[in-house]
């Protein structure tokens, strides 16, 4: 038997009768709509659905930092230009940057142990 990854199920003749009263009923949690006790598609809420996506690109980036921190070696160190009040302003960017980028190889390095 296939896994089913929300605690709402319903099957399609049941859901077909109403979707927005199984939608409201949900209340914000995924639904199983199901064919022969077999998942045929979830139904989320938009905020869900663009969590999830956003948690994907976070993975994909983090993988991407991971594999760029290996190629260190080959990196050109270059200075930012800090004489103007711009140049000032894009050193904190780079640094506020840098600092997102530290906590992102944190995360995603506890991510790929577990």
């Amino acid at each position: 038997m296939e896994a089913i990854y929300a605690d709402v199920m319903i099957s399609m003749s049941e859901f077909k009768k109403n979707p927005a009263a199984v939608l409201r009923e949900a209340k914000s949690r995924p639904v199983a709509v199901l064919n022969h006790n077999k998942a045929a598609f979830y139904m989320i809420e938009p905020a869900l659905f663009e969590a999830m996506l956003e948690e994907l690109s976070d993975q994909e980036l983090g993988r991407t930092v991971l594999a760029r921190m290996g190629e260190r070696a080959r990196a050109i160190e270059v200075g930012i230009e800090t004489s103007s009040a711009s140049g000032l302003k894009r050193q904190a960017k780079a640094t506020r940057g840098a600092k997102k980028v530290t906590e992102l190889v944190k995360t995603a390095q506890k991510r790929l142990k577990s």
